[in-house]
């Protein structure tokens, strides 16, 4: 999967939604990538290519993309591609991404990550996740 990075995305980010379309909403899938993108390509919200294909219709994520799944990043970086190619995604907070992106407590995510961190000049895990970084923006918007 190819994440294209532009700068100044503007999200639609809005107190309430109205719509007449089909809403799909999903849940807890704590870094387990591959079986959200069976659940979205089998439920027509995507394809193979990760490509949005439900239209107009809504994409809710309720939170808990955080835990011990060793892919918590790619169901990031796929919610943030296909928001970011005008997608209807809307992601609420679970208490394990409050608990990350908060800093308070980040002893769910895989090991893999933190052996990455000193060689894109992080510190702490929980820098992957500050206001300056485009995971982090994009979480608080």
């Amino acid at each position: 999967m190819k994440v294209k990075i532009k700068q100044n995305t503007v999200f639609q980010n809005k107190d309430e939604w109205t719509t007449d379309d089909q809403i799909l909403v999903v849940s807890d899938y704590e870094g387990e990538f591959f079986q959200l993108v069976d659940l979205l390509i089998s439920a027509q919200v995507i394809d193979e290519y990760y490509n949005w294909k439900f239209g107009n219709k809504h994409l809710v994520f309720l939170g808990d993309a955080f835990d011990s799944g060793t892919m918590v990043h790619e169901i990031l970086w796929l919610l943030y591609k296909l928001e970011s190619e005008g997608a209807n995604i809307h992601f609420l907070f679970g208490n394990h991404d409050i608990m990350n992106i908060s800093e308070n407590q980040t002893n769910y995510i895989d090991e893999k990550y933190k052996a990455e961190l000193k060689p894109l000049g992080f510190e702490g895990i929980e820098d992957l996740y500050k206001e300056n970084t485009i995971l982090g923006g994009w979480l608080r918007q």
